[in-house]
């Protein structure tokens, strides 16, 4: 199979094969395609949440978070009058 690519493309390849990361092109487009193929996944898997349910979930994430002995609230509002 041919693939063609724009200068730019073909210099940013090179660039990634030359970092030592990449054996060759073959690797380098492996693992990019399973990248996007991930991604792909996880975007089509993970469920969708309402603002509502987000908002709870980070407070809930937020109870008993402190710094210091104090909580969040509280050092939001420290340097305020």
């Amino acid at each position: 199979m041919t693939i063609e690519v724009k200068p730019e493309t073909s210099q940013r390849l090179q660039k990634e094969i030359q970092s030592g990361y990449f054996h060759n092109l073959d690797e380098l487009l492996a693992q990019a395609l399973d990248a996007l193929h991930e991604r792909r996944n996880v975007r089509t898997t993970r469920p969708e949440r309402s603002s509502a349910e987000v908002v709870a979930h980070i407070r809930e994430i937020r109870k008993g978070v402190s710094l210091s002995g104090l909580t969040t609230k509280e050092l939001r509002n420290e340097g305020r009058p």
